[in-house]
């Protein structure tokens, strides 16, 4: 799932026009990571889009070293994490929020490519945390419909990313005849990562809250 997505992120960063040179992209932030000692630190810096290391190799779960009692039923390990991401889920969802809002704005308004590139940058950067968390969720849940649940949900979430990535370069270099019908496409795509974002995020809160009330029972 990463993989794939990290090539398209780079053809992505890759990207090179004349009016779109000198377009940055802050650093990518990481998933929140649980501390052996139970104190939570927020380490931000893991990934780089302007600096993506395509790698084979697993990428490591920044809550396998949360110690887990040989005694602790599954269900209570799996609201732990469910719970402990839920809120930092909503939180990158609020600001991928802004950043579509601010594309659409870009969109309609007509504005340079420069400014389009940018702003979908920070849009895929902040997306792709939700796919991070949920591959890291997928691997470390133990109870099988909720794994199934995140990841279904994850994987479709990192399919759009990589949709819209390839419209966004399409309207950035579309000659002015297909412009049009490039940014109409561009806007359906926005769309898209917009509905999966809040659906990955529904997901996530239904089954931390649901995964709650089964322990009070």
């Amino acid at each position: 799932m990463f993989v794939n997505l990290f090539v398209c992120v780079v053809l992505f960063v890759g990207l090179r026009l004349s009016d779109v040179r000198g377009a940055s992209l802050d650093r990518v932030d990481s998933p929140a990571v649980v501390t052996s000692a139970g104190s939570r630190t927020i380490d931000y810096n893991e990934y780089d889009y302007c600096e993506v290391d395509v790698r084979e190799e697993p990428i490591p779960s920044p809550i396998a070293s949360l110690p887990v009692p040989s005694t602790s039923p599954h269900a209570d390990q799996d609201c732990k994490y469910l719970q402990y991401y839920a809120q930092h889920v909503q939180a990158i969802c609020e600001t991928v929020r802004g950043h579509v809002v601010k594309l659409q704005s870009v969109v309609e308004s007509g504005q340079s490519n420069q400014t389009l590139v940018s702003v979908s940058k920070l849009l895929v950067s902040s997306a792709h945390k939700l796919v991070y968390i949920g591959d890291t969720l997928s691997r470390s849940l133990r109870q099988p419909h909720i794994q199934s649940s995140v990841s279904n949900n994850a994987n479709t979430l990192c399919n759009v990313l990589k949709d819209f990535i390839m419209c966004t370069k399409e309207a950035a270099l579309a000659e002015p005849a297909s412009r049009s019908a490039a940014l109409n496409k561009l806007k359906e795509n926005i769309t898209s990562v917009q509905r999966q974002t809040k659906s990955f995020h529904d997901v996530i809160s239904a089954q931390a809250s649901q995964a709650a009330a089964s322990l009070k029972h």
